[in-house]
């Protein structure tokens, strides 16, 4: 006899990452490492102002609209990420800080 959810563990689990992500059911992403140019505030926290793709490509994040610490769709230890407009388009940019480095997401193709 199943108690609680009157299913599997599995499958709450399975439910919960739909109801988490529901638009990315069946995608699968990857990690990609970047370089980020930040700026220290002098009342404490960083703020990213570009990012920087490993063949020199640059890009400004033209504004920061939340700062949370959120799990991201790849392997981390729940990362603090930074929900940024870059060239008009809303992206997610993710800091861990056990191995200070900052990543993106990209769909695995």
């Amino acid at each position: 006899m199943r108690r609680g959810f009157g299913f599997s563990l599995v499958e709450y689990v399975r439910r919960i990452e739909k109801y988490r992500f529901p638009q990315n059911i069946g995608m699968e992403y990857e990690k990609i490492y970047v370089e980020v140019i930040v700026r220290f505030l002098q009342k404490g926290g960083m703020r990213p102002l570009f990012l920087v793709w490993s063949d020199g490509r640059r890009y400004a994040v033209d504004r920061v609209k939340f700062i949370e610490r959120a799990p991201s769709r790849v392997a981390s230890i729940l990362p603090v990420r930074y929900t940024c407009m870059i060239g008009g388009r809303e992206k997610r940019l993710y800091y861990e800080e056990e191995g200070e480095r900052w990543f993106v997401e990209r769909e695995r193709l």
